[in-house]
């Protein structure tokens, strides 16, 4: 049952991940920039804290939610696999400048959310 809960919720994030492709390509059309992919990173790492703090910390939801939404839905719609990927196609081209401020785009944002979803979270529901 655990491996369908997590599929159902893989499903969902990678629909609303590729959802949010279909979006943000054509605002970069012209730029070798993967804007798409800093902003599932950001989203998905903010609704991590979030989950994070009604899952693990108060347990308001048990472990099926957690299996479905951190497992499944935040595991597919994030995409550091794919920011990885685009990365070193950013060094083989050579595009320095990108790959520094989108590593550190991609790090620093996406932590930040992480940070002020838990503790916005914790403000507001405790």
């Amino acid at each position: 049952m655990n491996y369908l809960i997590v599929a159902l919720g893989g499903s969902l994030g990678a629909i609303a991940r590729y959802q949010v492709a279909l979006w943000a390509t054509p605002k970069v059309a012209d730029s070798n920039f993967p804007l798409a992919t800093l902003i599932v990173n950001v989203i998905g790492s903010s609704l991590f804290g979030v989950a994070l703090f009604f899952i693990s910390d108060r347990a308001y939801l048990g472990e099926q939610a957690r299996l479905m939404l951190m497992v499944g839905f935040l595991g597919a719609f994030t995409t550091f696999s794919t920011f990885t990927y685009e990365l070193l196609e950013l060094i083989q081209k050579g595009q320095w400048v990108f790959v520094s401020s989108y590593f550190i785009a991609n790090v620093l944002l996406s932590l930040s959310g992480l940070y002020a979803a838990y503790f916005l979270s914790r403000f507001f529901f405790e």
